[in-house]
């Protein structure tokens, strides 16, 4: 396994990014997660470090691997953006134990991919210890866009792991979907996919896991897709209901990305603009009718040197940290929404962690419309929504832009027919 992770990790891997390991579970006092900048040193660390069993703590200790990812999420000095961690597991947690919700914020709003694996043989062993559970790894896996492999040791999860390294370390992610399966045998649409333009071919490769690989839980399966057209992803069950799925949808990317979140009052822009297409959707995979906005994103952004930190311009949208319907959701992913962002050529899903607001509510805008916007009192115009009313009610005849050429605000943008500062006039 040494060999398979040196060769993935040297084929794949960006020349600016950190490496570590760490050993976890055993008997001595834990070691820290140690760092490296180049290929060699981590090689030789794991030559060190070989397996070996006799060193494992006692069959009566659960795992530490909770502390362990707590360790890599506080430290400094490393990047931590787009990480992609493995955890090679013989046991569970024990039960009740998990991570905190500020450490789930920061693995979900900094695309940290966290895949565990354990084989079949320990995944049986530790399920039937009542003392100990496996809902933090699912959790982990769910939140941080990754899977929970399960499969036999030896070539199976030596494959599973080259596939990780050519899929989920490099491209980009597409569509995300994780759900407990409660829907039987019939088939259920599950996912919208928007497929980027091409100008070089009439279709778009894609990767999806699952897909198709013995003798473990992971599966892999390549589709081509027509450039630009939109695509609704529809599952048929083959599993016991109550199963935990987890769909990843792939594509290749050319470009290596940041992602950050703006703040209300800080949208920044003003380059060449071109259209984009955003889909937020919630834990169950609902699409919010939340969001009304055209949105737009610099090109030169996109594009901007590594280290410049790009922000797009994007119109806030307002989350319900617990959406109306959970019963699909995995259990800790309750308040998890994905962003699917395609313009042009680049498409990308970035997720966030919907947390309950700490600010002041305005006492004017406690109204509720039919799409679960509050919004403020009608009384004069132009009509605000938001919990602090600092956004535009276009009152569902038109959509929110950011006016970068005149007001440098956000304005409605009113459908035919219909004009005013909050299109309130037909």
């Amino acid at each position: 396994m040494k060999q398979v992770v040196i060769q993935s990790v040297t084929a794949n891997r960006h020349n600016y990014t950190k490496l570590a390991m760490v050993r976890f579970d055993t008997s001595a006092v834990q070691n820290n997660i140690t760092y490296f900048d180049d290929i060699q040193p981590f090689s030789s660390a794991l030559d060190n470090n070989p397996p070996n069993p006799s060193a494992a703590a006692g069959a009566s200790n659960p795992s530490n691997v909770l502390p362990i990812i707590s360790s890599f999420l506080a430290a400094s000095g490393r990047p931590l953006e787009s990480s992609m961690v493995v955890l090679l597991l013989n046991r569970f947690p024990a039960k009740n134990a998990d991570l905190t919700s500020d450490e789930y914020d920061t693995i979900t709003n900094n695309n940290v991919k966290i895949f565990p694996i354990i084989s079949d043989t320990s995944y049986t062993n530790q399920y039937s210890m009542a003392a100990r559970s496996s809902q933090a790894i699912a959790s982990m896996a769910a939140n941080s866009n990754s899977h929970f492999v399960i499969g036999k040791v030896g070539n199976p999860l030596v494959q599973t792991f080259k596939y990780l390294m050519s899929t989920a370390y490099l491209d980009s992610l597409a569509v995300t979907r994780s759900f407990v399966d409660n829907y039987g045998v019939a088939q259920s649409n599950i996912a919208k996919l928007r497929v980027p333009h091409s100008e070089t071919a009439s279709l778009v490769n894609f990767t999806i896991t699952p897909g198709s690989l013995s003798n473990t839980n992971f599966y892999y399966a390549t589709v081509q897709l027509k450039q630009s057209g939109t695509y609704q992803i529809q599952y048929e069950s083959m599993f016991d209901l109550g199963t935990i799925s987890m769909i990843r949808v792939w594509t290749e990317s050319a470009l290596y990305h940041y992602g950050s979140y703006a703040s209300l009052e800080d949208p920044m822009g003003g380059n060449t603009l071109s259209k984009a297409y955003v889909l937020f959707t919630d834990c169950s995979g609902a699409v919010s009718p939340k969001y009304d906005s055209s949105q737009t994103i610099g090109l030169d952004y996109i594009f901007a040197d590594e280290g410049s930190f790009p922000h797009y311009p994007i119109v806030p949208f307002f989350c319900d940290s617990t959406p109306k319907n959970t019963n699909n959701c995995v259990a800790g992913s309750q308040s998890k929404y994905d962003i699917q962002f395609v313009s042009g050529e680049f498409t990308v899903i970035r997720s966030f962690q919907c947390r309950p607001g700490v600010g002041q509510i305005n006492p004017k805008c406690m109204n509720v419309d039919s799409n679960g916007n509050y919004y403020c009192n009608r009384d004069k115009l132009p009509y605000m929504r938001g919990p602090t009313g600092q956004i535009p009610d276009c009152l569902g005849h038109g959509h929110v832009e950011y006016d970068f050429a005149f007001s440098e605000a956000y304005i409605c943008v009113c459908e035919d027919g219909y004009s005013g500062d909050s299109c309130e006039k037909h």
